[in-house]
């Protein structure tokens, strides 16, 4: 529009803005070039937002939210696991990744762009972490990433250290000997003293 170059579009209906969401991540996880971050939020987002739709529209799995939870998880993650070709437990696992991504972009939508971008590397299980998180602690994170300081992709390669003397190799071979020694001695006082 910026440039008046022509475009056409094509309307679709959907019943609720969950499906239109799995038809967006559908279409995006069909793409071959996603990361591995990309396509676990796309994967746990499709999910999640399943989950919500069969909440909204089944009244007897809202009143007995445990059964939901119960019945529903293993079902509907095999369904996905299937649909993606990956297992039932990725799914589940990509469901956490993606609230995670969603929770740190709450605080900062620039954030979870340079997470799903690959900017930042922050682990899976890390993410999943932020789940159980008090909004404080994620803010906190936030703000370490925006800034730089929070552990990015080392792009440079590692500087090697400088080769030990035979000398010190064998001073540090008999310090650490010593260090299990004095473990191993401490172990076996308190045994022989239980």
């Amino acid at each position: 529009m910026k440039h008046d170059i022509p475009f056409k579009t094509i309307n679709k209906d959907f019943s609720s803005r969950e499906e239109a969401l799995i038809w967006i991540v559908t279409t995006q996880i069909s793409r071959r070039n996603l990361s591995n971050t990309q396509l676990s939020y796309f994967r746990g987002l499709h999910y999640r937002s399943d989950r919500i739709i069969r909440g909204k529209y089944d009244r007897k799995v809202i009143e007995e939210h445990k059964l939901q939870n119960a019945t529903y998880e293993p079902a509907a993650a095999a369904r996905l696991a299937a649909q993606y070709k990956v297992s039932r437990d990725t799914i589940i696992r990509d469901s956490k990744v993606s609230e995670a991504i969603d929770a740190i972009g709450a605080t900062s939508p620039e954030v979870k762009r340079m997470i799903l971008e690959g900017e930042v590397t922050i682990k899976k299980k890390d993410l999943s972490a932020l789940t159980s998180m008090m909004s404080e602690d994620i803010d906190t994170i936030a703000v370490k990433i925006e800034e730089g300081t929070y552990d990015k992709k080392n792009t440079s390669p590692p500087v090697p250290a400088e080769p030990l003397t035979p000398l010190e190799a064998a001073t540090a071979g008999v310090q650490s000997l010593a260090a299990a020694l004095a473990k191993a001695s401490a172990i076996l006082f308190t045994i022989a003293y239980i």
